[in-house]
């Protein structure tokens, strides 16, 4: 008898972006075809907040417990929060050193004037958590439960040890859904990208902004196959291999490019990390939710070119190097606030650089909203590769990196 393999997650998803593109291609033009995507994707994200709540305080509780157990919690919290801040220090920097070398106007949108009160009307309302919706601060607060019912759960008495193992069978539960969901992800896949393509298509702009597409698409394939490999390289002591782990995070990756959410792209990451990369379940359980919230130097790296090619367009001269650096620095400290604007991350954080700085564009923000899907999708896509290479940088310290031989892999 012969088995069939199941097609990889990273092939499955590439396969459901190019039957979105072919399906918008046929049917971008219809006003019903692109609201009924939108609906759609609405209903998903919202489903998608609703399992990850969940799925982080238990995976989360349990990985606390078994890091205390083996006493590896401070070398899972010091080599997170390391790999994060180094690369949310650098990026925003060689992002300011990519706008110098090849300065871009932003384009003139069709929503060019259009008033953003939701996001620009005080700073106040940037920082105001959602007050009915999917509240970042929802899944904030069950991590920081899930950190003490953890840090309770350590396994130093028998009768402790059945809690223990109930919360760790509750966590393998929550993992194996997470495989068949990213198994199952490629239809998601098709119905993000479908939407994805018709926003950016019914628009129009983006047919008319090359240069502004080349450095977006350039900038991200340098930090993508340049700058982050060579910093994990670097952690690693050169001992893993970078693009073995980068391809194997590419399900994950389109996730979040199309979705612009972290609600689907965490668990599928999480799913790739242990399956593809073969991190522990401990490490992925604890680190990865962090990663929500620390690792952003994609978004700061993003936020850094919109910013600047947002000024170039609005002074009509291309701003001093210096300035390019000033706004590099103040996209290294707003992008932690980003992630509490899930699906806006790239717009809150390109608004925030401009009022750290004391900057008015009197409305000039709102040409954002045309090129949103592809900005702040290329900002959660090295956001979830910036995470997964973390994780498997602190396997590798941990001294419990394995790796998974191709035909295993997701």
């Amino acid at each position: 008898m012969v088995y069939s393999l199941p097609m990889k997650t990273w092939i499955s998803y590439t396969a459901a972006m190019l039957m979105g593109l072919a399906a918008t291609l046929l049917f971008g033009d219809s006003a019903f075809f692109a609201q009924a995507a939108a609906s759609v994707v609405v209903v998903l994200i919202g489903a998608g907040f609703i399992l990850l709540v969940p799925f982080v305080f238990v995976a989360f509780s349990a990985g606390t417990a078994s890091l205390r157990k083996n006493r590896k919690g401070w070398s899972l919290a010091w080599t997170t929060i390391l790999w994060s801040l180094a690369l949310t220090v650098l990026l925003p920097l060689v992002g300011s050193v990519i706008f110098h070398l090849f300065p871009v106007v932003f384009p003139v949108t069709s929503t060019a004037g259009v008033p953003v009160k939701g996001l620009s009307a005080s700073l106040g309302q940037i920082f105001m958590p959602y007050l009915s919706g999917y509240n970042p601060l929802v899944l904030l607060a069950a991590m920081a439960l899930a950190l003490t019912l953890g840090y309770f759960l350590r396994p130093d008495a028998d009768v402790i040890r059945p809690a223990y193992a109930v919360t760790n069978s509750f966590s393998e539960v929550f993992f194996r859904f997470a495989r068949g969901l990213s198994a199952a992800g490629f239809v998601l896949v098709f119905f993000f990208s479908v939407h994805w393509f018709v926003s950016l298509y019914r628009d129009g702009t983006v047919f008319i902004a090359g240069r502004f597409l080349l450095l977006v698409c350039g900038g991200t394939a340098i930090v993508l196959c340049g700058i982050v490999p060579l910093v994990y390289g670097v952690a690693t002591g050169f001992r893993r291999n970078p693009y073995r782990a980068l391809y194997r995070l590419i399900a994950p990756a389109l996730m979040a490019l199309f979705s612009g959410s972290i609600y689907f792209s965490w668990p599928v990451l999480m799913s790739a990390s242990r399956h593809n990369n073969g991190v522990q379940k401990r490490i992925v359980g604890t680190a990865a939710p962090l990663y929500i919230f620390l690792g952003r130097g994609g978004t700061a790296f993003m936020a850094t070119l919109t910013a600047t090619a947002l000024l170039y367009a609005a002074t009509g001269s291309l701003p001093a190097f210096g300035i390019i650096v000033a706004v590099a620095g103040a996209s290294m400290l707003v992008s932690f606030a980003s992630a509490f604007h899930p699906g806006f991350e790239l717009m809150a954080a390109v608004l925030l650089v401009f009022r750290f700085h004391g900057i008015n564009l009197y409305g000039g923000e709102a040409t954002l909203l045309a090129f949103l899907p592809l900005l702040n999708g290329m900002g959660l896509l090295l956001d979830v590769v910036i995470a997964g290479l973390g994780q498997d940088v602190t396997s590798a310290h941990m001294k419990t990196a394995v790796t998974v031989d191709y035909r295993d892999i997701t």
